[in-house]
């Protein structure tokens, strides 16, 4: 690996970090040094996991492909490979080039370090890294607790222009029903690169069909004792169609709420 790259943490302390100091965390990438709080560090993290997610996606493609693999559509962040084969990443404050093998290098350097900094019950490696970089990564340095809870599918429900709505009723049920094309107006992009909606169903679909739910651990995700599921629509509607109304495993992950609002306002 061409690329130096190091973490060096400073002042924390586990769950129970004040934010207010603004020097958390060092990024060194080669000589250049990024001294970011913990919310920025989360975020850059995060992003490079989602990165190499989309990279393993890609597979042999990702050589030749060029062009956003991730983004935020509020400019949070930017992923892209350009013609020389190299990776931009453009964060807040962080900004640097690597290659498609240093990105994968650093994402289990990310991991290894996050297994380190956070005693958490559960492992960061099974929360899905798409979910963790456009939603989870502001929360993540609150959560101070976490459970494998039961419920029936039809308790769930997501929120879709702000009504509660049951998974029958969702979108990706109904594109099962159908089998077509759907439309969903999202701030965020949670599907791979130049995957349709449909095709995203269909792909989490046939994982549960043939090796059941939770595929690699991944559960469905709530927050606290709400049922609003935060993480998992595409694995509740596909256990919805193939199984009907049974009781599923979720996981429940509680915050600070305190805490997450001096972390968001960062």
């Amino acid at each position: 690996m061409n690329a130096e790259i190091k973490f060096d943490l400073k002042n924390y302390k586990g769950n129970i970090l004040r934010c207010n100091n603004e020097e958390i965390v060092n990024v060194q990438i080669n000589e250049k040094i990024y001294k970011v709080n913990i919310n920025i560090f989360n975020l850059f993290a995060s992003t490079i996991l989602n990165a190499n997610n989309e990279i393993k996606y890609l597979g042999e493609e990702a050589r030749d492909y060029r062009g956003v693999i991730c983004q935020s559509k509020y400019k949070e962040y930017k992923i892209l490979i350009k013609k020389d084969e190299k990776i931009c990443i453009f964060l807040k404050k962080i900004n640097f080039k690597l290659d498609i093998k240093e990105v994968t290098i650093l994402a289990e350097k990310i991991y290894e370090f996050y297994e380190k900094m956070y005693d958490f019950n559960f492992s960061i490696r099974d929360i899905d890294p798409m979910y963790l970089s456009n939603f989870l990564w502001k929360r993540l340095d609150s959560i101070y607790n976490s459970k494998i809870d039961e419920v029936m599918i039809d308790e769930l429900f997501v929120k879709y222009q702000g009504e509660k709505t049951k998974i029958i009723k969702t979108a990706y049920y109904k594109a099962l029903e159908e089998r077509k094309e759907i439309y969903i107006p999202t701030v965020y992009n949670t599907n791979h690169i130049n995957v349709s909606n449909y095709k995203r169903i269909c792909d989490v679909f046939h994982i549960i069909k043939e090796h059941n739910y939770p595929f690699n651990n991944q559960y469905i995700i709530v927050y606290n004792d709400e049922l609003e599921i935060r993480d998992g629509q595409h694995r509740a509607s596909s256990l919805r169609y193939l199984y009907g109304n049974i009781r599923i495993p979720i996981m429940r992950l509680y915050f600070d709420e305190t805490k997450v609002n001096t972390l968001c306002n960062k």
